[in-house]
């Protein structure tokens, strides 16, 4: 006789691909914040449909409270061939993890090394924010975007941040 069946539970698990997974600036930070895409593979149609790990990786950008007046938060991924394309998108981030409203994006095309975008944290507030690399068309297992966050001052002059690993 085969014991009784157990009850099914599920449960969402948020799991993140980037390295390091997270990261935090302030109005006094001075250094990049810099982490690496870890995912191997290739055909994410939008932040919404890829796989984390596969072809999506999030990153945490946690956005302390302070006086940001005149200040933006640029965002950029970079990779090495113009015949891959990634995508940017950042959201703001639910209390269980998952992407909240969408405050910005990048996707152009190839032949393009870069994406780039902006935090205004005047608008968009502070807190935390999931900065998603899409994996749209590329060679699996190629060399992934590195991405990082800085400082965007009026007139686009930069001054960079320091993050404490969150």
């Amino acid at each position: 006789m085969r014991p009784p069946a157990r009850p099914r539970s599920s449960s969402i698990a948020v799991t993140h691909a980037a390295n390091p997974p997270a990261g935090t600036v302030d109005p006094s930070t001075t250094s990049p914040v810099e982490w690496n895409g870890t995912a191997i593979g290739t055909g994410g149609t939008d932040e919404t449909t890829a796989i984390e790990g596969v072809n999506r990786d999030t990153f945490i950008l946690h956005v302390t409270a302070g006086n940001y007046t005149g200040k933006t938060i640029a965002v950029k991924i970079e990779w090495t061939s113009g015949s891959n394309d990634y995508d940017l998108y950042i959201h703001k981030r639910n209390a269980d993890g998952s992407d909240g409203d969408l405050v910005s994006s990048s996707g152009g095309g190839v032949p393009s090394t870069r994406e780039s975008t902006v935090i205004d944290p005047n608008s968009d507030g502070t807190g935390d924010f999931n900065v998603i690399a899409v994996y749209f068309a590329n060679t699996p297992g190629s060399i992934n975007p590195m991405a990082r966050s800085r400082w965007k001052l009026p007139r686009f002059k930069e001054r960079r941040l320091t993050a404490a690993a969150g």
